[in-house]
């Protein structure tokens, strides 16, 4: 599983824009109030910059494969988990709060809007606290000696 790191993040990535541009409507957006300020990022945008988050985040894991580095294997696993992991979280949780969604005649009292904000925003966070581990294992990584040659007979 973790020979082929950069794997899984490169099929996360596919998987995102798939699920952004066929699965999801791209005219929706991610809305973030931040006191005053009402921040609008459009679905499509923010589909393509989670896609290029997640291939770079592979590409570290590729590199060292080629050039035989060993990254700390613990913090990979953390890495891995937190990154693929919470985004399989996330769509889960996403589709459950759509289905319990109801239509409401008032819809200022459906906040099911919020609670998808609140769980990117949330999700979000969890990706950017897990990100300085991440920096701390590509510089075990490069760091590191390089693994024997061993050939299989």
């Amino acid at each position: 599983m973790l020979k082929h790191t950069h794997f899984w993040f490169w099929s996360t990535a596919i998987i995102i824009l798939i699920l952004g541009f066929i699965v999801y409507d791209p005219d929706t957006t991610l809305d973030v109030n931040v006191r005053d300020t009402y921040y609008v990022i459009a679905h499509s945008h923010l589909t393509v910059i989670t896609a290029v988050f997640y291939f770079i985040s592979g590409l570290p894991y590729f590199i060292f494969k080629l050039l035989k580095c060993r990254p700390y294997r613990v913090f990979t696993v953390i890495h891995l988990a937190v990154m693929v992991g919470g985004f399989i979280a996330y769509y889960i949780i996403s589709f459950i709060i759509r289905a319990m969604a109801t239509k409401n005649e008032f819809p200022i009292f459906d906040n099911t809007a919020e609670r998808l904000n609140t769980l990117a925003i949330l999700s979000f966070f969890l990706v950017v606290l897990v990100q300085p581990l991440f920096l701390v294992n590509i510089l075990i990584g490069t760091f590191r000696k390089q693994q024997p040659n061993t050939t299989k007979r």
